[in-house]
């Protein structure tokens, strides 16, 4: 079992905040993760997702590094 387990879920900041760009993030469900590398890889899972443009909208694969995750929650039931 890794850092973050299978169903879980992540919010991942995928663009860095600066003085021109807010920050934005998405949910993702974990699949699995690579602690070695730290590196967690899910699907996105966000309804607000489309905001962001078609490589991060909701059903999109996407691989993570632990530093980008800022939130976490366990899996529904």
């Amino acid at each position: 079992m890794g850092r973050f387990g299978y169903g879980e879920y992540v919010r991942v900041e995928v663009c860095a905040a600066t003085e021109l760009h807010k920050a934005m993030f998405v949910w993702m469900r974990v699949e699995q993760c690579d602690d070695r590398h730290g590196i967690v890889y899910g699907v996105v899972e966000n309804q607000d997702s489309n905001k962001i443009g078609k490589a991060l909208s909701s059903g999109a694969r996407l691989a993570a590094s632990y530093r980008t995750v800022r939130e976490r929650r366990a899996p529904a039931p």
